[in-house]
């Protein structure tokens, strides 16, 4: 008896399981017309590049804290063990599609996402006097003289002789984009399904980087400050095609995308500088140069590059009810030709062109720095959950 009861038992649930699987993917294939999907997205982008160092210290206060100097040290940008990685970015990704015929073999899908804007900022000083030396390292092309004193042309820096001060360095980034894409159903079996993708791809990075040196003059409320910002934007727009293919399984399922869009990115570089001296009951002084941003670059840049972004989507699925599905995935996306802030700085200065550092400000010798465009890679990759509905 008790074994005629175990044979009749596994009978039932084989026939109860393979009624749910085939159930759960006749859902899959129902004849929905419309599906919207709404994800949360955890991303990181490549690192904002600092190919340059940026900010130096020296212990011996009577160094600059130049490269060349004995016990000169890199605190952040190339050289130093600072990352210049922002970390993770959350956003929001939200597709909505539809068939256009009742066979489901042609239909359109739009998508867009938005990720955060996320900062980073380092930030060192000194006391001054016979304290450590912080500075911004920088090349001089030609020598020239401050004051009283003679610098050769060669390694030397932005530095506070002898003063209190501050250098901080402040990065940001943000990422968004979107598409319009019309779809149709290349095959369908059971348990397969591979749909085609034709259409067109934004995409837009905006970045900035900013490098400020606050120096206390030695009078009260007496300040010096100078500050270079660099922005960039790329903006990407292109045809691309792809494949979607949804694999199923019971109510599990396995769905993958990959796409490619070919087409132009709009470059824009625009460089800002700013001299500033603060003196009690005197007007303050401004000039639009910098360290890195003088009269011989500074200004807003333009150009059209050719670029390629290729993305992959993988996400697993559960089919809770016919029209509703939970998803987690992973996500890749790439730019093969960007313009970043710190590729943009030229560390080869002139500096007898700042009428604060130089007075009066006249340019003497070859022009420098100068604007140029220097690109590179950008990639950017993480995970996305996000839930579809289909009616």
């Amino acid at each position: 008896m008790t074994k005629r009861l175990t044979v009749s038992l596994g009978i039932l649930l084989t026939f109860a399981t393979v009624s749910f699987a085939q159930g759960a993917e006749e859902w899959a294939r129902a004849d929905t017309r419309f599906w919207f999907n709404g994800e949360f997205l955890l991303w990181r982008l490549k690192s904002a590049p600092a190919p340059v160092p940026l900010i130096t210290v020296n212990d011996n206060p009577a160094t600059i804290a130049a490269l060349n100097e004995a016990g000169t040290r890199i605190l952040f940008g190339h050289g130093s063990p600072e990352s210049t990685n922002l970390n993770w970015f959350a956003g929001m990704r939200f597709t909505l599609g539809s068939w256009v015929d009742d066979d489901r073999l042609f239909g359109w899908e739009g998508s867009a996402f938005l990720l955060e804007r996320r900062s980073l900022i380092y930030g060192t000083g000194s006391a001054g006097a016979a304290n450590p030396v912080v500075a911004i390292p920088v090349n001089s092309i030609v020598p020239f003289t401050v004051g009283a004193g003679f610098n050769p042309a060669g390694e030397t820096s932005q530095n506070s002789v002898g003063r209190p001060n501050r250098i901080s360095a402040h990065l940001n980034a943000k990422l968004w984009g979107g598409e319009a894409n019309a779809v149709a159903s290349l095959w369908e079996s059971d348990r397969l399904r591979l749909v085609g993708v034709v259409g067109f791809r934004y995409l837009d990075l905006l970045e900035n980087l900013t490098l400020s040196d606050t120096i206390n003059s030695g009078g009260a409320g007496d300040l010096f400050y100078i500050k270079d910002s660099i922005g960039t934007r790329n903006q990407f727009y292109g045809g691309q095609i792809g494949v979607h293919s949804l694999w199923m399984r019971g109510r599990w399922n396995l769905d993958a995308t990959a796409k490619i869009a070919f087409g132009p990115t709009h470059q824009v570089m625009s460089l800002v500088g700013e001299s500033n001296v603060i003196a009690a009951g005197k007007p303050t002084l401004t000039t639009p140069q910098g360290v890195f941003v003088e009269s011989t670059n500074r200004g807003r840049y333009t150009r059209n590059v050719f670029a390629v972004v290729p993305e992959v989507q993988l996400n697993i699925g559960y089919q809770l009810t016919q029209g509703i599905r939970p998803f987690f995935g992973y996500n890749w996306m790439y730019l093969s030709n960007a313009v970043r802030p710190g590729n943009q700085i030229d560390r080869d200065i002139n500096p007898t062109q700042n009428p604060v550092l130089v007075p009066p400000g006249t340019l003497t010798g070859p022009a420098a720095p100068l604007a140029n465009f220097r690109s590179s890679d950008f990639w950017a990759q993480g995970f996305n959950l996000g839930i579809e509905i289909r009616y």
